[in-house]
């Protein structure tokens, strides 16, 4: 119980740090996506950065792909997408946890820059220091190169934890006739923590 208390308290502290981070020029902008599902999950997804909304559906707590909310209305479509995937898998937020490489939107959506990688790699690196996870889901290139693992279904292992990069979201949006290659890439990475 104990443990587990310490777990909560310091992700906590990862979140308030993210929160009042003022390290880029888009941290001065936006609201902050932190991360979102369960802490003590064996698997950590890992998207590029919050999609931009506008001011005035601004929360404090903005999650990946809107899956903060049971409700699909404020999620993206790239996020419909994503639960689209997590329930042909049968999974629940309770399997996984989610967060973002660069922890603050662009706006309009543009790719991040690389000191906005730079400078949201230490909130990342101490949230998988914390959580321990078995598999790390690396979601779309950015997300892999981050990680200097490659592209598309190559399990790799790294500090005794398998890494994976999967397609994003809205890659498979765009391509969905590769939805089933999508689906069984990550089915054969979970076999390796099974």
């Amino acid at each position: 119980m104990l443990k587990k208390l310490l777990r909560q308290s310091q992700i906590l502290k990862i979140n308030n740090k993210i929160e009042y981070c003022k390290l880029c020029e888009i941290s001065k902008e936006h609201y902050r996506g932190i991360g979102y599902g369960n802490i003590y999950s064996k698997i950590m997804f890992v998207a590029i950065n919050p999609g931009f909304i506008i001011k005035k559906l601004q929360t404090k707590d903005v999650s990946p792909f809107g899956l903060w909310t049971e409700s699909e209305k404020n999620a993206k479509h790239s996020g419909i997408f994503f639960r689209k995937f997590l329930k042909k898998l049968n999974m629940t937020k309770e399997d996984f946890y989610i967060t973002n490489l660069v922890k603050c939107p662009t706006y309009k959506n543009r790719p991040v820059f690389l000191n906005e990688i730079q400078n949201c790699n230490r909130y990342l690196e101490q949230e998988i220091q914390l959580m321990k996870p078995k598999l790390v889901v690396a979601l779309g290139q950015s997300a892999a190169a981050s990680f200097n693992i490659p592209i598309h279904n190559k399990v790799i292992i790294k500090n005794a934890v398998y890494y994976i990069s999967i397609w994003h979201p809205a890659y498979i949006l765009r391509n969905n006739f590769l939805f089933d290659k999508w689906l069984n890439n990550f089915k054969e990475a979970i076999k390796k923590i099974d």
